[in-house]
C-alpha cells in the first residue's frame, strides 16, 4: 500500500520512473538497480527485474580504478597517511570493510590526527554493527574537528540506525547548520524522519537533497520508499 491518492500500480510506476531518472543521471549505485528490480518484480515483469538485480550485483569499476591508483601512490609515498585515508574510503564504498579499517589503522599509526580517518573507520564499524567502536571513532572525529559536518552526518546516521532518533536529529540538524548545502545530511535526516513516521518532513528533506543535487540517486530511492510505504 502507498500514499492514499495513488493506486499501488501508480506508486510502482512513480517509483520506477524515479529510479530510472537516477540511473540515467549516470551516478546510480547498486541499491537503485536493486529497488527498481524489486518494483518490476511486483509488477510481474520478471525479465526486467532479473536484469536489474543482476546489475545490482556488479562491482563498481570506478572505485576499483581509484583503489589501483591509490595503491600505486602508496608504493611511491608509503608514509603519507592521506593516501591510506583515501584508499580506505574507496574500500568502504566497495563494502570491503576489512581493508577500509586496515587503511585507516595505518593512517592513524603514521601519526595522522586527521578526523577523516576516524570517520571512515567509524563508518566501517557502523556497517559491521560494531557500535561501541563506531561511536568511539565518530566521537573522536568530532573532537578533532567540532565543525566537521560530515562526521555529524555519519554519527547521526549511526544514532538513527540504533534507534536513538533524538540524538540522530540533533547531529543531523548540526550537520545542516554547519553546511546548509549538504545534500547528504538532508537525505540522512529524511531517513530519520521516515523512521519517526513523520513522512511529510521526510519527503521535504528528500526533495531538498534532490534540489541541491539533482543526480542524487539515493535521495530519489529513499523518497520512493516513502511513496511506497505500507
Amino acid at each position: 500500500m502507498c500514499i492514499n491518492a495513488y493506486s499501488e500500480q501508480d506508486c510502482l510506476d512513480r517509483a520506477i520512473a524515479q529510479y530510472t531518472r537516477a540511473i540515467e543521471s549516470g551516478s546510480a549505485d547498486a541499491s537503485v538497480y536493486f529497488n527498481r528490480g524489486n518494483a518490476y518484480s511486483k509488477q510481474g515483469k520478471r525479465d526486467r527485474a532479473m536484469a536489474d538485480l543482476n546489475r545490482a550485483m556488479e562491482p563498481n569499476p570506478n572505485y576499483a580504478r581509484a583503489i589501483a591508483d591509490y595503491t600505486r601512490a602508496i608504493e611511491l609515498e608509503p608514509a603519507d597517511p592521506r593516501v591510506y585515508i583515501n584508499r580506505g574510503n574507496a574500500f568502504l564504498e566497495q563494502s570491503d570493510l576489512e581493508e577500509a579499517i586496515a587503511d585507516c589503522d595505518r593512517a592513524i599509526e603514521l601519526g595522522s590526527a586527521h578526523p577523516k580517518a576516524y570517520m571512515i573507520r567509524g563508518n566501517a564499524f557502523s556497517v559491521e554493527g560494531n557500535w561501541d567502536r563506531a561511536m568511539a571513532d565518530l566521537n573522536r572525529a568530532i573532537e578533532l574537528n567540532p565543525n566537521y559536518a560530515e562526521a555529524y552526518n555519519s554519527r547521526g546516521r549511526a544514532f538513527g540506525t540504533q534507534g536513538n532518533l533524538d540524538r540522530a536529529m540533533a547531529d543531523l540538524n548540526r550537520a545542516i547548520e554547519l553546511k546548509p548545502d549538504y545534500a547528504e545530511a538532508y537525505n540522512s535526516r529524511g531517513i530519520a524522519y521516515t523512521s519517526a513516521e513523520d513522512f511529510d518532513r521526510a519527503i521535504a528533506d528528500f526533495n531538498r537533497a534532490i534540489e541541491l543535487n539533482p543526480d542524487y540517486d539515493v535521495a530519489y530511492d529513499n523518497r520512493s520508499v516513502v511513496f511506497n510505504r505500507p
